[in-house]
């Protein structure tokens, strides 16, 4: 599976998630986190694990797919909660890495 595979694959399960399934639950402890988080039911999440384990990317792709994916939600939370330590807390690397990829604007 190559990398435009992966990415078409991860923006279509995205769209289906947002429209079809996500839905903000409220927090059930005395002290909240800092910010509101949204949360799949989890029979979506154990569903969505297993069309990524069957069709999603194996071995080395897996890897790169897990990194860019990882790089791309701090560099959101970091660019949502604290954007005036974008310069100083994000490599250029991960800057080039989530580059690639049509992130929202807020």
């Amino acid at each position: 599976m190559h990398m435009s595979e992966i990415n078409l694959l991860t923006d279509v399960l995205v769209k289906i998630l947002r429209l079809t399934f996500i839905a903000p639950r409220p927090y059930k402890t005395a002290s909240p986190p800092t910010t509101k988080g949204v949360t799949l039911p989890m029979w979506a999440a154990k569903l969505m694990g297993v069309v990524i384990e069957k069709i999603g990317p194996k071995g080395l792709e897996y890897a790169r797919f897990s990194t860019d994916s990882h790089f791309t939600r701090n560099y959101l939370y970091t660019r949502r909660n604290h954007p005036e330590k974008i310069e100083a807390h994000v490599p250029e690397f991960a800057k080039r890495i989530v580059g690639q990829y049509k992130l929202p604007e807020k």
